[in-house]
Protein backbone atom coordinates (compact mmCIF):
# COMPACT_ATOMS: atom_id res chain seq x y z
CA UNK A 1 0.00 0.00 0.00
CA UNK A 2 2.83 2.41 0.86
CA UNK A 3 4.73 1.42 -2.80
CA UNK A 4 1.31 2.34 -4.46
CA UNK A 5 1.06 5.60 -2.89
CA UNK A 6 4.73 7.00 -3.49
CA UNK A 7 3.55 5.74 -7.15
CA UNK A 8 0.53 8.17 -7.01
CA UNK A 9 2.72 10.96 -5.36
CA UNK A 10 5.39 10.72 -8.07
CA UNK A 11 2.98 11.08 -11.15
CA UNK A 12 1.04 13.58 -8.93
CA UNK A 13 4.41 15.30 -8.85
CA UNK A 14 5.30 15.19 -12.19
CA UNK A 15 2.49 16.37 -13.68
CA UNK A 16 2.24 19.55 -11.35
CA UNK A 17 6.03 19.99 -12.49
CA UNK A 18 5.11 19.58 -16.27
CA UNK A 19 1.92 22.20 -15.37
CA UNK A 20 4.41 25.12 -14.65
CA UNK A 21 6.26 24.98 -17.16
CA UNK A 22 3.66 24.80 -19.43
CA UNK A 23 2.30 27.59 -17.32
CA UNK A 24 5.33 29.41 -17.55
CA UNK A 25 5.63 29.18 -21.08
CA UNK A 26 2.13 30.28 -21.51
CA UNK A 27 2.97 33.21 -19.55
CA UNK A 28 5.85 34.30 -21.46
CA UNK A 29 3.95 33.95 -24.90
CA UNK A 30 1.33 36.36 -23.11
CA UNK A 31 4.34 38.71 -22.59
CA UNK A 32 5.24 38.62 -26.06
CA UNK A 33 2.06 39.05 -27.59
CA UNK A 34 1.28 42.00 -25.26
CA UNK A 35 4.53 43.65 -26.21
CA UNK A 36 3.80 43.18 -30.21
CA UNK A 37 0.50 44.89 -29.80
CA UNK A 38 1.97 47.78 -27.49
CA UNK A 39 4.55 47.90 -30.43
CA UNK A 40 1.78 47.58 -33.21
CA UNK A 41 -0.18 50.57 -31.09
CA UNK A 42 2.99 52.67 -30.94
CA UNK A 43 2.99 52.39 -35.09
CA UNK A 44 -0.59 53.31 -36.06
CA UNK A 45 0.01 56.10 -38.22
CA UNK A 46 3.49 55.16 -38.77
CA UNK A 47 5.15 52.48 -41.90
CA UNK A 48 6.26 49.53 -40.16
CA UNK A 49 9.27 48.56 -42.04
CA UNK A 50 9.27 44.42 -41.81
CA UNK A 51 12.91 42.49 -40.60
CA UNK A 52 15.11 40.55 -43.05
CA UNK A 53 17.61 37.75 -43.13
CA UNK A 54 20.33 37.24 -45.87
CA UNK A 55 21.17 33.75 -47.63
CA UNK A 56 25.08 33.52 -47.13
CA UNK A 57 25.84 31.68 -49.97
CA UNK A 58 23.32 33.21 -52.58
CA UNK A 59 22.45 35.99 -51.13
CA UNK A 60 18.33 36.65 -51.14
CA UNK A 61 17.19 38.47 -48.81
CA UNK A 62 13.88 37.13 -46.67
CA UNK A 63 11.43 39.54 -45.25
CA UNK A 64 8.78 39.02 -42.36
CA UNK A 65 6.16 40.94 -41.54
CA UNK A 66 5.63 40.25 -38.05
CA UNK A 67 8.19 39.21 -34.98
CA UNK A 68 11.07 38.34 -37.05
CA UNK A 69 13.61 35.29 -36.85
CA UNK A 70 16.32 34.09 -39.29
CA UNK A 71 14.33 31.32 -41.14
CA UNK A 72 15.39 27.59 -41.07
CA UNK A 73 16.18 27.88 -45.18
CA UNK A 74 16.16 30.14 -47.57
CA UNK A 75 13.21 29.51 -50.22
CA UNK A 76 15.44 30.08 -53.44
CA UNK A 77 18.46 28.14 -52.77
CA UNK A 78 17.32 26.11 -49.75
CA UNK A 79 20.80 26.38 -48.12
CA UNK A 80 20.79 27.02 -43.89
CA UNK A 81 23.18 29.18 -43.76
CA UNK A 82 21.61 32.52 -42.89
CA UNK A 83 22.64 35.90 -41.35
CA UNK A 84 21.41 36.80 -38.13
CA UNK A 85 17.80 39.33 -38.43
CA UNK A 86 17.58 42.75 -38.42
CA UNK A 87 14.85 44.76 -37.90
CA UNK A 88 14.42 48.32 -39.79
CA UNK A 89 12.82 51.48 -38.39
CA UNK A 90 9.80 52.77 -38.48
CA UNK A 91 9.12 55.86 -40.90
CA UNK A 92 6.87 58.91 -40.03
CA UNK A 93 4.63 59.90 -42.77
CA UNK A 94 5.06 63.29 -44.01
CA UNK A 95 8.76 63.06 -43.59
CA UNK A 96 11.32 63.54 -46.13
CA UNK A 97 11.71 60.14 -46.96
CA UNK A 98 7.68 59.28 -46.55
CA UNK A 99 6.69 57.54 -50.01
CA UNK A 100 10.03 56.61 -51.13
CA UNK A 101 11.80 53.44 -51.84
CA UNK A 102 11.81 51.19 -48.60
CA UNK A 103 14.10 51.08 -46.56
CA UNK A 104 14.69 47.27 -46.09
CA UNK A 105 17.97 46.40 -45.19
CA UNK A 106 18.15 44.21 -48.38
CA UNK A 107 21.34 43.31 -50.38
CA UNK A 108 24.67 45.84 -50.03
CA UNK A 109 25.14 47.24 -53.55
CA UNK A 110 28.41 45.55 -53.44
CA UNK A 111 27.09 41.69 -53.26
CA UNK A 112 24.09 42.95 -55.71
CA UNK A 113 27.16 43.65 -58.07
CA UNK A 114 28.82 40.62 -57.58
CA UNK A 115 26.37 38.15 -57.35
CA UNK A 116 23.85 38.92 -60.08
CA UNK A 117 23.43 36.79 -62.51
CA UNK A 118 21.04 36.25 -66.16
CA UNK A 119 17.86 34.53 -65.34
CA UNK A 120 15.98 32.71 -67.95
CA UNK A 121 13.55 30.29 -66.44
CA UNK A 122 10.75 31.78 -64.36
CA UNK A 123 7.80 30.20 -62.19
CA UNK A 124 4.42 31.81 -62.48
CA UNK A 125 4.28 33.86 -59.62
CA UNK A 126 3.18 37.48 -60.84
CA UNK A 127 5.62 40.91 -59.91
CA UNK A 128 3.84 42.53 -57.19
CA UNK A 129 2.82 46.14 -57.93
CA UNK A 130 5.38 47.59 -55.45
CA UNK A 131 8.14 45.54 -56.63
CA UNK A 132 7.69 46.74 -60.70
CA UNK A 133 7.55 50.43 -58.99
CA UNK A 134 10.81 50.02 -57.24
CA UNK A 135 12.41 48.45 -60.36
CA UNK A 136 11.44 51.47 -62.50
CA UNK A 137 12.53 53.70 -59.56
CA UNK A 138 15.71 52.39 -60.02
CA UNK A 139 16.10 52.53 -63.52
CA UNK A 140 14.87 56.08 -63.22
CA UNK A 141 17.62 56.93 -61.04
CA UNK A 142 20.32 56.58 -63.32
CA UNK A 143 22.97 59.17 -64.34
CA UNK A 144 22.28 60.42 -67.86
CA UNK A 145 24.26 63.08 -69.81
CA UNK A 146 23.50 66.46 -68.70
CA UNK A 147 20.75 64.85 -66.34
CA UNK A 148 18.31 64.97 -69.77
CA UNK A 149 16.99 61.37 -68.25
CA UNK A 150 15.41 60.56 -72.20
CA UNK A 151 13.88 57.22 -71.28
CA UNK A 152 10.68 56.06 -71.28
CA UNK A 153 9.62 51.77 -69.81
CA UNK A 154 7.08 49.90 -71.43
CA UNK A 155 5.95 47.47 -69.14
CA UNK A 156 4.11 44.05 -70.80
CA UNK A 157 2.55 41.43 -68.62
CA UNK A 158 -0.12 40.69 -71.53
CA UNK A 159 0.33 37.02 -72.28
CA UNK A 160 -0.30 37.77 -76.36
CA UNK A 161 2.34 40.47 -76.10
CA UNK A 162 5.47 38.24 -74.59
CA UNK A 163 4.78 35.48 -76.45
CA UNK A 164 4.32 37.16 -79.29
CA UNK A 165 8.33 38.55 -78.91
CA UNK A 166 10.21 35.64 -79.51
CA UNK A 167 8.39 35.73 -83.20
CA UNK A 168 11.29 38.97 -83.98
CA UNK A 169 13.73 38.47 -80.99
CA UNK A 170 15.52 34.83 -81.32
CA UNK A 171 16.60 35.35 -77.67
CA UNK A 172 13.52 35.76 -76.28
CA UNK A 173 11.93 32.40 -75.90
CA UNK A 174 11.92 32.72 -71.89
CA UNK A 175 8.87 35.77 -72.52
CA UNK A 176 6.94 32.50 -73.25
CA UNK A 177 7.10 31.78 -69.07
CA UNK A 178 8.10 35.20 -68.20
CA UNK A 179 5.37 37.24 -66.25
CA UNK A 180 6.57 40.72 -67.14
CA UNK A 181 8.71 41.97 -69.87
CA UNK A 182 10.30 46.13 -69.23
CA UNK A 183 10.89 47.55 -72.62
CA UNK A 184 13.22 50.83 -72.46
CA UNK A 185 13.07 53.26 -74.93
CA UNK A 186 14.43 56.62 -75.25
CA UNK A 187 12.68 59.67 -76.51
CA UNK A 188 14.66 61.76 -79.21
CA UNK A 189 12.26 64.84 -78.41
CA UNK A 190 13.95 64.83 -75.13
CA UNK A 191 17.91 64.41 -76.56
CA UNK A 192 19.62 67.60 -75.95
CA UNK A 193 23.08 65.88 -76.09
CA UNK A 194 22.32 63.68 -79.81
CA UNK A 195 23.92 60.25 -79.32
CA UNK A 196 24.31 59.70 -75.53
CA UNK A 197 20.34 58.47 -75.54
CA UNK A 198 22.18 55.20 -75.78
CA UNK A 199 24.65 55.22 -72.20
CA UNK A 200 21.61 56.82 -71.09
CA UNK A 201 18.90 53.85 -71.30
CA UNK A 202 21.86 51.39 -70.46
CA UNK A 203 22.46 53.00 -67.32
CA UNK A 204 18.71 52.54 -66.40
CA UNK A 205 18.84 48.81 -67.39
CA UNK A 206 21.67 48.16 -65.68
CA UNK A 207 20.21 49.57 -62.59
CA UNK A 208 16.48 47.99 -63.18
CA UNK A 209 18.82 44.43 -63.42
CA UNK A 210 20.40 45.43 -60.02
CA UNK A 211 17.39 46.48 -58.51
CA UNK A 212 15.90 43.12 -59.46
CA UNK A 213 18.33 41.14 -58.15
CA UNK A 214 18.27 43.20 -54.63
CA UNK A 215 14.27 41.88 -54.96
CA UNK A 216 14.92 38.45 -55.13
CA UNK A 217 13.81 38.49 -58.44
CA UNK A 218 15.74 37.02 -61.78
CA UNK A 219 16.26 39.19 -65.12
CA UNK A 220 17.95 39.27 -67.91
CA UNK A 221 18.66 42.08 -71.09
CA UNK A 222 17.57 41.18 -74.51
CA UNK A 223 19.65 43.64 -76.78
CA UNK A 224 17.46 45.12 -79.27
CA UNK A 225 19.21 48.17 -80.07
CA UNK A 226 21.00 48.13 -82.99
CA UNK A 227 19.49 45.55 -84.82
CA UNK A 228 17.14 46.74 -87.23
CA UNK A 229 14.85 43.81 -87.40
CA UNK A 230 14.47 43.62 -83.19
CA UNK A 231 14.12 47.59 -83.17
CA UNK A 232 11.09 47.40 -86.19
CA UNK A 233 9.30 44.23 -84.48
CA UNK A 234 9.34 45.81 -81.00
CA UNK A 235 7.65 49.12 -82.95
CA UNK A 236 5.08 47.27 -85.03
CA UNK A 237 4.30 45.01 -81.82
CA UNK A 238 3.85 47.98 -79.40
CA UNK A 239 2.88 50.69 -81.55
CA UNK A 240 5.96 52.95 -80.87
CA UNK A 241 6.08 57.08 -81.56
CA UNK A 242 8.58 57.19 -84.29
CA UNK A 243 10.76 59.33 -82.14
CA UNK A 244 10.79 56.50 -79.64
CA UNK A 245 14.07 54.74 -79.85
CA UNK A 246 13.86 50.94 -78.50
CA UNK A 247 17.34 49.93 -76.64
CA UNK A 248 16.76 46.77 -74.59
CA UNK A 249 14.06 44.70 -73.14
CA UNK A 250 14.57 43.17 -69.63
CA UNK A 251 12.37 39.98 -68.88
CA UNK A 252 11.79 39.41 -65.11
CA UNK A 253 9.97 37.55 -62.74
CA UNK A 254 10.31 35.21 -59.87
CA UNK A 255 13.40 33.05 -60.57
CA UNK A 256 12.95 28.97 -61.42
CA UNK A 257 16.91 28.62 -61.68
CA UNK A 258 19.00 28.66 -59.62
CA UNK A 259 22.90 30.53 -60.70
CA UNK A 260 26.41 30.86 -58.05
CA UNK A 261 27.70 34.19 -58.51
CA UNK A 262 30.98 33.95 -60.74
CA UNK A 263 34.66 35.86 -60.17
CA UNK A 264 35.29 37.93 -63.07
CA UNK A 265 37.76 40.54 -62.28
CA UNK A 266 40.77 40.68 -64.22
CA UNK A 267 43.75 42.10 -63.91
CA UNK A 268 44.85 41.54 -67.45
CA UNK A 269 42.05 44.34 -68.16
CA UNK A 270 43.15 47.14 -65.70
CA UNK A 271 45.70 49.36 -67.33
CA UNK A 272 46.77 52.27 -65.10
CA UNK A 273 48.23 55.88 -66.57
CA UNK A 274 48.09 54.44 -70.08
CA UNK A 275 47.73 51.52 -71.95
Amino acid sequence: MGTRRQEIIAILSARHSTVRQLAEQLQTQIAVIVDDLAHIQRSVGKRLVVGTARCLECGFTMKRERRFTAPSRCPRCRSEQTSEPELAVLEEPGSETAGAVAKEPLMETMQAILTRRSIRRFTAEPVSAADLETLLRAAMSAPSANDERPWHFVVLDDRELLDAVPRFHPYAQMLREAPLAILVCADRRLEQSPGYWVQDCSAATQNLLLAAHARGLGAVWLGVHPRPEREAGARELLKLPEPILPLALVAVGHPAERKLPEDRFSTERVHRNGW
